[in-house]
């Protein structure tokens, strides 16, 4: 069943393997679903702020950012500063600056 693997003939939770790790293959040695705040690469579980800075909660291949940290808000799919100026168009790889700014403002 989903969330177990067979392990020497007995039945063992996928987070045995892979504390994180909640849906894994019948081997116990791929993950295919993480907890929350987590997504898969390669069969293993990552935070989703490896993968976008400020990022808590994110889809399960980590494209896309749900929900990011206090003080941080989902712009153009990256948590962005909310003390940023509203004339920011996208914010940078750390989301604490502004990287591009609307038409007829300039950086």
């Amino acid at each position: 069943s989903p969330g177990y693997f067979v392990n020497s003939g007995e039945c063992s939770p996928c987070n045995s393997m892979d504390e994180l790790c909640l849906v894994c293959s019948q081997q116990g040695d791929y993950c295919f679903e993480c907890e929350a705040g987590y997504f898969v690469l390669g069969g293993k579980c990552l935070a989703c702020s490896e993968k976008m800075s400020h990022c808590l909660e994110c889809s399960g291949d980590g494209a896309t950012c749900k929900k990011c940290d206090d003080n941080y808000s989902i712009k153009k799919n990256q948590c962005c500063n909310t003390g940023l100026q509203a004339e920011c168009e996208q914010c940078s790889d750390d989301g604490d600056g502004c990287s591009q700014c609307l038409n007829g403002y300039y950086l």
